[in-house]
């Protein structure tokens, strides 16, 4: 098993912890998770890149999420303290949308940011104003 399976696995595992363990929520998450196509932006987006949930911020599944949240850096180059809020509705593509509150270890910077965890692979661009680390 390679790490993208186990990290598909890890998610329906924990939407079945979460109460939702029928076959056909599982297929359906699992289509979604890998429907996607690789993108620096999501289909048909609109608004502030990352900003707004209208064009959010292409990843693949929950350790996407996690590790381009943490190569982010804040407008004085400082890593971010970063949690998920929850889903906030249909993205322009047709998959639900992840919010995220980030402040800055100093406490100067808090952002919110929106992300698509259904794509192939994470977007090389970054949202205005924030920088990113090579690692």
């Amino acid at each position: 098993m390679n790490g993208e399976d186990k990290s598909i696995d890890d998610f329906l595992e924990a939407l079945r912890k979460s109460g939702f363990n029928s076959p056909e929520i599982e297929a359906f998450a699992k289509q979604m998770i890998s429907s996607g196509p690789l993108c620096d932006t999501v289909p048909n987006a609109h608004g502030e890149f990352g900003y707004e949930k209208s064009n959010p911020i292409p990843v693949h599944n929950p350790n996407g999420e996690m590790a381009y949240l943490r190569i982010l850096r804040c407008q004085c180059g400082e890593a971010f303290d970063f949690s998920r809020v929850g889903s906030c509705g249909p993205s322009p593509d047709g998959h639900l949308v992840d919010e995220f509150e980030l402040v800055c270890k100093t406490g100067t910077h808090k952002i919110t940011l929106y992300m698509d965890m259904y794509h192939l692979g994470p977007s090389s661009l970054v949202p205005k104003g924030l920088k990113k680390t090579d690692g």
